[in-house]
């Protein structure tokens, strides 16, 4: 394994946790700060989140009612070339009901595509599905 591609390991695992944590304290601008200018997000029962201010308004409006964790691993990379990556990565969702007992919502799968902007790597592209 080559340094440059550990290190580019290290950083776009450390976006998918970034933009996980911020969707769960419900910190849209830290969302979007995830993503390209150009980037977009697409997952079940929304339209495509297209550029930084349509990502900005699908997540303002989805605020967590409650406390949840999107726990994302199994994460591989692949179609590394240096400058752009392609990541899958498996979620399992969870909320907090009222007596505080965690449940599982959902479970999905993420699919990515990286781009390198300066020392950080970027959502090109994040795509989820429900498994």
């Amino acid at each position: 394994m080559s340094t440059e591609y550990a290190d580019a390991a290290a950083r776009i695992r450390d976006t998918i946790a970034t933009y996980a944590q911020a969707v769960d304290d419900g910190r849209t601008e830290d969302i979007v700060a995830t993503f390209l200018p150009d980037g977009w997000a697409s997952f079940p029962g929304a339209d495509i989140a297209r550029g930084h201010d349509g990502i900005r308004a699908t997540y303002a409006a989805l605020p967590p009612g409650r406390a949840q964790r999107h726990l994302v691993g199994n994460t591989l990379i692949t179609e590394f070339d240096g400058d752009a990556a392609t990541a899958t990565s498996d979620l399992v969702f969870l909320t907090r009901g009222k007596e505080g007992h965690w449940a599982v919502r959902i479970v999905g799968r993420y699919t990515d595509h990286l781009r390198r902007s300066g020392n950080a790597w970027l959502f090109a592209s994040r795509e989820l599905v429900f498994i």
